[in-house]
């Protein structure tokens, strides 16, 4: 069966894998668990570029652009759906958007989750996760000793090289004015707030007809297994109604809410300057 790919990115905890949940409603439709394929493709394209036995030869660089050009063909070849999104929150980044365009298609389309990113926060930090407990204590071990905890964890999350850093390298990409039309950001409340409206926006984004969800009755069909990598069993559960989250931003300190506030670079008063939008 012949296929079209899109791909699903976007920011930690802002309904991304609610939104994956509701596309899978659609029967034409075959939204993705969190998937490999773009580190799959990251990794050989990186690795052929300095093979010796493919710098080497010519035949075996076609054959290599060939893999790269097949590899999602092959990968969901089981899939008997006619639209398959593939879900990576990292696939805007500048390299992996590059691999996108050369190797699946020259005219991707990105829908992109978002969220304010004092709420991305306090999400994380209302989990009281053991993981984000030793990590921030690991990399920040002499603010340990004079931060709170919740501050600790915040300033963890927000390093340079931690998701929500790669998060926002991976959405600026939508801005630089190669990318016109590449992108199409759905904000979390709109989402919960708007679900209609939201969705009809992507499938107009898709150029697909529109589909008639039910959110009232969202099952999440892939199965995670996040325990085995050490993060919390329930961190990818969502419910079963459409309902806005109960996170609260007096579980973070006045410094850190003035520190990271006005963040959402995607939002015209933000802030927050970026490449490509503002210089």
């Amino acid at each position: 069966m012949d296929k079209t790919y899109h791909f699903l990115a976007g920011l930690p905890r802002s309904g991304n894998t609610l939104l994956s949940a509701l596309l899978n409603q659609n029967p034409d439709i075959y939204s993705t668990p969190l998937s490999p394929t773009c580190s799959f493709m990251y990794d050989f394209y990186s690795s052929a570029n300095i093979m010796e036995q493919v710098n080497r030869n010519d035949e075996n660089k076609i054959k290599s652009e060939i893999f790269l050009s097949s590899f999602l063909d092959n990968f969901y070849k089981e899939v008997e759906k006619p639209v398959v999104i593939d879900r990576e929150k990292m696939w805007g980044t500048p390299h992996n958007l590059n691999i996108i365009k050369r190797y699946i298609t020259p005219t991707p389309k990105i829908i992109f989750t978002v969220r304010d990113i004092l709420e991305i926060i306090a999400s994380f930090v209302k989990m009281d996760a053991q993981y984000l407990k030793n990590d921030s204590y690991n990399v920040g071990y002499y603010m340990a000793n004079y931060r709170s905890p919740k501050d600790l964890i915040s300033e963890h999350l927000m390093a340079f090289n931690e998701d929500i850093d790669k998060g926002l390298l991976s959405l600026a990409s939508a801005f630089y004015p190669e990318n016109a039309g590449i992108f199409h950001i759905v904000e979390y409340n709109d989402l919960v707030f708007n679900p209609d409206e939201t969705m009809n926006k992507i499938y107009d984004f898709l150029k697909m007809p529109h589909y008639q969800h039910n959110f009232n009755k969202i099952v999440k069909i892939e199965k995670d297994n996040d325990e085995v990598i050490g993060l919390p069993k329930n961190l990818h559960d969502i419910r079963k109604s459409l309902s806005q989250s109960s996170t609260n931003l007096d579980i973070l300190s006045y410094y850190i809410k003035h520190k990271y506030s006005n963040m959402e670079f995607w939002r015209e008063n933000a802030t927050m300057k970026v490449r490509g939008k503002d210089f």
